[in-house]
């Protein structure tokens, strides 16, 4: 699905099995699990989902620009993920790792790049194609908030909006963002629209794979922002 230089690991048959059902479940599913494997560790936040909040849509917010040069403030790999399509270039964290999960990557992912701790994934997810005639005619907000809406649909409501829908601007790039919320724990997703009309996701997912917590908000968001100011597409 993949062509990649950067270094992928085949985990050991327990483990794949767990990173991919808690993926599935913690990214997808809102319905209460146990997973076991080479841990045998509960999932916290993923094993008890809490029900489906009453909310209101926020408004849209207008294009916010990040100043400054559109370089990252975090160390990412040399060698880029590519996408099957050939529109995205991917940079992971540098020392993050790409899983072979075979048949257990949940429906919908395109790759999925987790940190050494098995705390945070980052995920990428195609959404919709298109013919590069359509490219420019998107509205990104609107995406952005069916990407919001897929979530809620997948999960039976067991996410909360955190944020507003935002345009944001990295250099020459333009993004649809916002957080969602799962057990107290932020989930950063960015929309965006390829140079041949493709509209992808690519999140920020604490995960619960070891008794280890993720890291603090500030520096997931640091993650997140790094990893947009480096992708191509």
């Amino acid at each position: 699905m993949w062509k990649s230089a950067v270094h992928s690991v085949e985990v050991c048959g327990d483990t794949s099995l767990e990173l991919g059902a808690v993926l599935l479940r913690e990214w997808w599913c809102g319905e209460m699990i146990s997973v076991l494997g080479c841990w045998a560790v509960g999932i916290a936040w993923a094993v008890i989902v809490v029900g489906c909040s009453i909310w209101r849509m926020p408004e849209f917010k207008e294009l916010t620009k990040q100043g400054g040069s559109p370089v990252p403030e975090l160390q990412l790999s040399v060698e880029p993920v590519r996408s099957a399509l050939g529109d995205v270039l991917l940079f992971v964290p540098k020392g993050w790792f790409l899983p072979d999960l075979g048949d257990r990557m949940p429906a919908g992912m395109v790759a999925v790049a987790v940190n050494p701790d098995y705390t945070l994934a980052l995920t990428l997810t195609l959404l919709r194609r298109a013919s590069r005639d359509s490219a420019g005619r998107y509205d990104l907000l609107e995406v952005t908030r069916q990407s919001f809406e897929r979530h809620q649909a997948r999960t039976a409501g067991a996410v909360r909006l955190a944020s507003d829908f935002t345009l944001m601007q990295l250099g020459m790039k333009t993004f649809g963002v916002y957080r969602f919320v799962r057990e107290q724990r932020h989930v950063w997703v960015a929309v965006f629209v390829s140079s041949i009309g493709t509209v992808y996701e690519v999140a920020v997912v604490p995960l619960s794979v070891r008794p280890i917590d993720p890291p603090p908000e500030d520096e997931c968001e640091r993650i997140f922002k790094g990893v947009l100011r480096a992708i191509q597409f």
